[in-house]
């Protein structure tokens, strides 16, 4: 396994610090490094020994600052935000390290142990990227130097060839071999496996793994959003039936109003019948009109 050093410098021979801390106006700008490294601002943060609140918050101060726009979507290196000013700030932090005679070089957790005790290597959480990725971090000045093996590129390397990015020098460190431990028997039928074809198959079943997990999560989605629709229909259900409630009764209050003031109006005019009744009485009867047997007319009149 072909190992290649990309770095941009070399920092110069110097007395050794017990510690390296960058300025306090670099401190943002030393946070966002971590966690385009690292990828995450968990990791970042477990790295610096700090709260994940205080590296977001840290991120966006910076941000506001120069403008940056994290990048949605697939994983990108530098995803957190590119600028000509911001780069042009990782060259400084960068000439701020070499001048205290710091390396910042990062690699994958297979070969972090080539890194971990050496002098003057400031300590970056391990994380696998792309020989690309690993370039374009050093030509930014996020790292000064990242260990390259040949299970980061995408093809094979001719036998013999180094690759090539803009801006970034390329030096071979040697080769490590990749050996598998097992029993005899297990060896021996090792040798005869086609591992490309194991690698395509692990690929394959991973891709199922991620579908069925991309089906299982639209499956909760969808269970999710039937439950809400449920949740909102009762709502409305109750609601509504609530809305009919206080109408019917509103209804029947004015019935029994209206049938109230009825029957006050009956009660009222039979008092006034019987009122005139007694003064009818009192006064005398009155006798109406009629006609008598020979056929003349008498007209009304009141009867002491």
């Amino acid at each position: 396994m072909p190992i290649q050093l990309s770095a941009a410098v070399v920092p110069p021979a110097r007395r050794r610090r017990k510690a390296y801390r960058p300025p306090e106006m670099l401190v943002n700008l030393h946070v966002l490094d971590l966690m385009e490294v690292s990828g995450s601002q968990m990791r970042a943060a477990r790295s610096l020994s700090m709260h994940q609140t205080t590296v977001s918050r840290s991120y966006w101060d910076l941000a506001e600052q120069f403008r940056l726009q994290p990048e949605r979507g697939p994983r990108k290196v530098c995803r957190w935000g590119l600028s000509t000013s911001l780069r042009f700030l990782r060259l400084a932090s960068r000439a701020h390290r070499l001048e205290d005679g710091r390396l910042r070089l990062a690699t994958d957790a297979l070969h972090q142990v080539l890194l971990d005790g050496l002098p003057g290597v400031l300590q970056v959480p391990p994380c696998f990227h792309p020989a690309g990725d690993w370039a374009t971090l050093v030509a930014q000045g996020v790292i000064d130097g990242a260990i390259v093996s040949s299970i980061c590129h995408d093809q094979q390397l001719a036998s013999g060839k180094l690759p090539r990015w803009p801006g970034v020098t390329v030096l071979p460190l040697g080769t490590l071999p990749l050996q598998l431990v097992a029993y005899r028997q297990v060896a021996t039928a090792a040798r005869r496996v086609d591992w490309n074809a194991v690698g395509r198959a692990v690929e394959n079943q991973q891709r199922h793994q991620l579908e069925a997990q991309r089906l299982e999560l639209r499956r909760l989605r969808e269970e999710r959003l039937s439950k809400a629709l449920e949740e909102a229909q009762k709502r409305r259900e109750w609601r509504e039936q609530q809305h009919r409630s206080r109408e019917q009764a509103i209804r029947q209050a004015r019935a029994e109003q209206r049938s109230k003031q009825f029957w006050e109006g009956v009660g009222r005019l039979i008092g006034n019948v019987a009122s005139s009744a007694v003064s009818s009485a009192a006064a005398g009867t009155w006798v109406s009109s009629y006609t008598r047997k020979d056929g003349t007319r008498v007209r009304g009149y009141r009867r002491r």
